[in-house]
Protein backbone atom coordinates (compact mmCIF):
# COMPACT_ATOMS: atom_id res chain seq x y z
CA UNK A 1 0.00 0.00 0.00
CA UNK A 2 2.21 3.06 1.07
CA UNK A 3 1.19 6.74 1.24
CA UNK A 4 2.95 9.99 1.85
CA UNK A 5 5.87 10.58 4.09
CA UNK A 6 8.31 13.99 4.92
CA UNK A 7 11.40 13.78 3.41
CA UNK A 8 14.04 16.15 4.52
CA UNK A 9 17.71 16.32 3.26
CA UNK A 10 20.42 18.24 4.57
CA UNK A 11 22.91 18.43 2.08
CA UNK A 12 26.96 18.89 2.39
CA UNK A 13 26.65 23.00 2.03
CA UNK A 14 24.01 22.82 5.00
CA UNK A 15 21.31 23.50 3.07
CA UNK A 16 18.24 21.74 3.21
CA UNK A 17 15.16 20.89 1.55
CA UNK A 18 12.21 19.00 2.36
CA UNK A 19 9.26 17.69 0.36
CA UNK A 20 6.30 15.32 0.61
CA UNK A 21 7.20 11.76 -0.98
CA UNK A 22 5.80 8.78 -1.30
CA UNK A 23 6.86 5.56 0.94
CA UNK A 24 7.01 2.95 -1.43
CA UNK A 25 9.82 3.68 -3.94
CA UNK A 26 11.92 4.45 -0.35
CA UNK A 27 14.32 1.17 -0.32
CA UNK A 28 14.97 1.60 -3.87
CA UNK A 29 16.31 5.43 -2.88
CA UNK A 30 18.20 4.51 0.67
CA UNK A 31 19.23 0.89 0.34
CA UNK A 32 21.04 1.75 -2.75
CA UNK A 33 24.97 1.28 -3.37
CA UNK A 34 24.62 4.51 -5.15
CA UNK A 35 23.66 6.28 -1.80
CA UNK A 36 27.05 5.38 -0.38
CA UNK A 37 29.47 5.97 -3.55
CA UNK A 38 27.58 9.19 -5.02
CA UNK A 39 25.72 10.10 -2.71
CA UNK A 40 24.71 13.98 -3.51
CA UNK A 41 23.95 12.78 -7.59
CA UNK A 42 21.65 9.95 -6.12
CA UNK A 43 19.97 12.12 -3.91
CA UNK A 44 19.76 14.75 -6.37
CA UNK A 45 18.30 12.19 -8.73
CA UNK A 46 15.97 11.22 -6.06
CA UNK A 47 14.21 15.04 -5.65
CA UNK A 48 13.93 15.58 -9.25
CA UNK A 49 12.65 12.03 -9.83
CA UNK A 50 9.24 14.10 -8.32
CA UNK A 51 6.32 13.98 -10.70
CA UNK A 52 5.16 16.64 -8.43
CA UNK A 53 7.26 18.60 -6.05
CA UNK A 54 5.52 19.78 -2.79
CA UNK A 55 7.62 21.65 -0.05
CA UNK A 56 6.54 21.14 3.16
CA UNK A 57 7.43 21.98 6.51
CA UNK A 58 10.38 20.32 8.24
CA UNK A 59 8.54 17.86 10.13
CA UNK A 60 6.61 14.23 10.70
CA UNK A 61 3.37 14.12 8.32
CA UNK A 62 1.72 11.06 6.52
CA UNK A 63 3.92 8.42 7.95
CA UNK A 64 6.16 10.25 9.65
CA UNK A 65 9.61 11.85 8.17
CA UNK A 66 12.77 10.65 7.34
CA UNK A 67 16.22 12.93 7.44
CA UNK A 68 19.42 12.19 5.42
CA UNK A 69 21.78 14.17 6.84
CA UNK A 70 25.00 14.51 3.94
CA UNK A 71 26.90 16.64 6.30
CA UNK A 72 27.21 13.95 8.97
CA UNK A 73 26.35 10.93 6.70
CA UNK A 74 23.31 10.00 9.04
CA UNK A 75 19.87 9.12 8.38
CA UNK A 76 17.54 9.52 11.08
CA UNK A 77 14.30 8.12 10.65
CA UNK A 78 10.43 7.59 12.07
CA UNK A 79 8.23 5.76 9.92
CA UNK A 80 7.05 2.36 9.93
CA UNK A 81 7.35 1.37 5.83
CA UNK A 82 10.59 0.00 5.69
CA UNK A 83 14.64 -0.60 6.90
CA UNK A 84 16.75 1.07 5.03
CA UNK A 85 19.81 -1.38 6.04
CA UNK A 86 18.11 -4.98 4.74
CA UNK A 87 16.71 -6.52 1.96
CA UNK A 88 14.04 -8.53 2.64
CA UNK A 89 14.21 -12.35 1.01
CA UNK A 90 11.30 -12.36 0.32
CA UNK A 91 11.37 -8.88 -1.55
CA UNK A 92 13.70 -10.79 -4.19
CA UNK A 93 11.73 -13.98 -4.52
CA UNK A 94 8.75 -12.51 -5.97
CA UNK A 95 11.05 -10.42 -8.29
CA UNK A 96 12.40 -14.32 -10.31
CA UNK A 97 9.48 -15.08 -12.51
CA UNK A 98 7.48 -17.78 -11.99
CA UNK A 99 8.07 -20.02 -14.67
CA UNK A 100 11.86 -19.53 -14.88
CA UNK A 101 13.13 -22.95 -15.78
CA UNK A 102 14.71 -24.72 -12.21
CA UNK A 103 18.26 -24.78 -13.29
CA UNK A 104 18.42 -21.19 -14.46
CA UNK A 105 21.63 -19.24 -13.49
CA UNK A 106 21.51 -15.47 -11.82
CA UNK A 107 23.18 -13.70 -14.77
CA UNK A 108 21.02 -15.47 -17.15
CA UNK A 109 17.65 -13.83 -15.92
CA UNK A 110 17.23 -9.63 -16.85
CA UNK A 111 15.76 -7.48 -13.62
CA UNK A 112 15.35 -3.64 -13.29
CA UNK A 113 17.50 -1.65 -11.79
CA UNK A 114 15.42 -0.90 -8.57
CA UNK A 115 14.79 -4.33 -8.33
CA UNK A 116 15.78 -6.20 -4.50
CA UNK A 117 17.87 -8.65 -6.11
CA UNK A 118 19.91 -6.56 -8.23
CA UNK A 119 20.79 -4.41 -5.54
CA UNK A 120 20.96 -7.38 -3.23
CA UNK A 121 24.10 -8.44 -5.79
CA UNK A 122 25.61 -5.19 -6.18
CA UNK A 123 25.56 -5.09 -1.87
CA UNK A 124 27.13 -8.67 -2.22
CA UNK A 125 29.85 -8.09 -4.90
CA UNK A 126 30.95 -4.55 -3.05
CA UNK A 127 31.57 -7.44 0.21
CA UNK A 128 28.57 -5.27 2.27
CA UNK A 129 26.51 -8.54 2.74
CA UNK A 130 28.09 -10.77 5.35
CA UNK A 131 24.78 -11.58 7.16
CA UNK A 132 20.94 -12.23 7.55
CA UNK A 133 18.61 -11.57 10.55
CA UNK A 134 15.73 -14.57 10.59
CA UNK A 135 13.46 -16.19 12.72
CA UNK A 136 14.79 -18.71 15.35
CA UNK A 137 12.34 -20.80 16.28
CA UNK A 138 13.69 -22.37 19.46
CA UNK A 139 14.52 -18.63 21.09
CA UNK A 140 11.16 -17.18 19.46
CA UNK A 141 13.33 -14.29 18.55
CA UNK A 142 14.98 -12.53 15.46
CA UNK A 143 18.42 -13.46 15.28
CA UNK A 144 21.59 -12.08 13.23
CA UNK A 145 23.66 -14.82 11.83
CA UNK A 146 26.42 -14.52 9.35
CA UNK A 147 25.78 -15.98 5.73
CA UNK A 148 28.39 -18.64 6.46
CA UNK A 149 26.89 -20.17 9.33
CA UNK A 150 24.09 -20.16 7.73
CA UNK A 151 24.34 -21.87 4.84
CA UNK A 152 27.38 -24.06 6.11
CA UNK A 153 30.59 -22.69 3.96
CA UNK A 154 31.55 -19.57 2.27
CA UNK A 155 29.00 -18.44 0.13
CA UNK A 156 28.95 -17.22 -3.25
CA UNK A 157 25.66 -15.21 -4.89
CA UNK A 158 25.18 -18.16 -6.45
CA UNK A 159 24.22 -19.95 -3.42
CA UNK A 160 21.96 -16.85 -2.33
CA UNK A 161 20.36 -16.75 -5.36
CA UNK A 162 19.91 -20.70 -5.45
CA UNK A 163 18.09 -20.11 -2.24
CA UNK A 164 15.73 -17.28 -3.18
CA UNK A 165 14.28 -18.99 -6.25
CA UNK A 166 12.99 -22.55 -4.32
CA UNK A 167 9.48 -21.93 -4.69
CA UNK A 168 8.46 -23.84 -1.50
CA UNK A 169 10.38 -21.51 0.44
CA UNK A 170 9.02 -18.47 1.55
CA UNK A 171 13.10 -17.47 2.61
CA UNK A 172 11.39 -15.43 5.44
CA UNK A 173 15.16 -13.50 6.43
CA UNK A 174 16.37 -9.78 5.86
CA UNK A 175 19.55 -9.46 4.13
CA UNK A 176 21.88 -7.02 6.18
CA UNK A 177 23.74 -4.48 4.28
CA UNK A 178 26.57 -2.65 5.79
CA UNK A 179 26.16 1.07 4.96
CA UNK A 180 29.33 2.38 6.07
CA UNK A 181 30.25 5.46 6.49
CA UNK A 182 26.23 5.87 6.93
CA UNK A 183 24.51 5.47 10.35
CA UNK A 184 20.97 4.62 10.11
CA UNK A 185 18.74 5.40 13.83
CA UNK A 186 15.28 4.81 14.17
CA UNK A 187 12.44 6.12 16.68
CA UNK A 188 9.61 5.18 17.54
CA UNK A 189 6.42 6.39 15.33
CA UNK A 190 4.00 6.22 18.31
CA UNK A 191 6.26 8.05 21.00
CA UNK A 192 9.41 9.12 19.34
CA UNK A 193 8.86 12.17 18.06
CA UNK A 194 10.34 14.12 20.81
CA UNK A 195 13.63 12.48 21.15
CA UNK A 196 13.64 12.58 17.36
CA UNK A 197 13.35 16.27 17.12
CA UNK A 198 15.86 16.60 20.39
CA UNK A 199 18.50 14.71 18.12
CA UNK A 200 17.45 16.78 15.40
CA UNK A 201 17.98 20.19 17.50
CA UNK A 202 21.17 18.77 19.01
CA UNK A 203 22.49 18.57 15.26
CA UNK A 204 21.62 22.09 14.59
CA UNK A 205 18.77 21.79 12.42
CA UNK A 206 16.27 24.87 13.21
CA UNK A 207 12.54 24.80 12.94
CA UNK A 208 10.43 27.56 12.49
CA UNK A 209 6.79 27.50 13.97
CA UNK A 210 5.11 25.55 10.87
CA UNK A 211 7.87 22.86 11.62
CA UNK A 212 6.85 22.77 15.15
CA UNK A 213 3.26 22.45 14.18
CA UNK A 214 3.69 19.40 12.72
CA UNK A 215 5.76 18.22 15.31
CA UNK A 216 3.24 19.55 17.82
CA UNK A 217 0.67 17.92 15.86
CA UNK A 218 1.92 14.46 15.55
CA UNK A 219 2.37 14.19 19.21
CA UNK A 220 -0.95 15.32 19.98
CA UNK A 221 -1.68 11.84 17.73
CA UNK A 222 0.48 9.64 19.28
CA UNK A 223 2.43 10.68 21.96
CA UNK A 224 -0.12 10.49 24.59
CA UNK A 225 -0.14 6.47 23.81
CA UNK A 226 1.68 4.39 26.05
CA UNK A 227 4.53 2.82 23.41
CA UNK A 228 8.03 1.84 23.69
CA UNK A 229 9.65 4.77 22.59
CA UNK A 230 13.64 3.31 22.70
CA UNK A 231 15.66 4.56 19.96
CA UNK A 232 17.33 1.57 17.68
CA UNK A 233 19.90 2.10 15.47
CA UNK A 234 19.44 0.09 12.53
CA UNK A 235 23.00 0.12 11.54
CA UNK A 236 26.12 1.17 13.26
CA UNK A 237 29.23 2.58 11.15
CA UNK A 238 32.30 0.49 12.09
Amino acid sequence: MGGPINILIRWENGETTSFEAWTNPMPYWFSNLKLIENTEAHLKEYVEARERFVPVSKGPEGYGLVVIDVMTKQILNMQGYTSFASIYGTGCQIEIPYDTPKNTKFDQLVFSEGSYILRLKQFFDAGRVSELKRWDSNKECHINESLESYFGKKVTFDDIYNKISERDNGFHVDFILNMDPWVISSFSENSGSKDFKQRLVDMNFVFTESDDKLWDNWEKRYGEEEYDDEEEDDNEAT
